[in-house]
């Protein structure tokens, strides 16, 4: 599915379930912050697609990181935001295996973060292990892309 032409969040159930969790869950762990993130992600989701509601999720929880106590309500919202990712897939894709790929990212990029910020004293550490992890997810799915989508010459 396209961003071009994204659903109206009323014929996205999952989605608007996964965005409301977000504004409420994000209220609760980081306060007024954290409901900003919800309402940012909420307002550009109506506008458009689910990725670019991430990505401006992902722009206002970097806003919010100067302001949180430490890195739980941090992993909350994030957590949270992927739950709108895994909310499209849902709600549009429908075939359990994509769904099962995506919970078990999701699951497994929450279980290194969560790793990482228990296992290493420094903060700025565990943020290093954080980054390379998304940067090879981001990496990851560049490639595939560009390989599904055949606009390279490698198969």
């Amino acid at each position: 599915m396209s961003d071009a032409v994204a659903p109206p969040l009323r014929s996205s159930p999952a989605t608007a379930a996964a965005v409301l969790a977000l504004l409420a869950g994000g209220a609760a762990v980081a306060g007024l912050p954290g409901a900003l993130v919800g309402l940012v992600v909420l307002a550009v989701r109506i506008a458009g697609g689910p990725v670019y509601a991430v990505a401006a999720g992902q722009v206002a929880v970097a806003a919010v990181a100067g302001s949180s106590a430490g890195p739980e309500p941090l992993l909350a919202l994030e957590g949270l935001l992927l739950a709108v990712l895994v909310g499209d897939l849902v709600d549009h894709r429908r075939d359990a295996r994509s769904v099962a790929l995506a919970l078990a990212a999701v699951g497994g990029a929450v279980a290194v973060a969560v790793a990482a910020t228990r296992l290493v004293a420094e903060v700025w550490l565990a943020t290093v292990v954080v980054a390379l992890l998304l940067a090879l997810a981001g990496y990851a799915a560049h490639r595939y892309t560009v390989v599904r989508f055949e606009l390279t010459h490698e198969h």
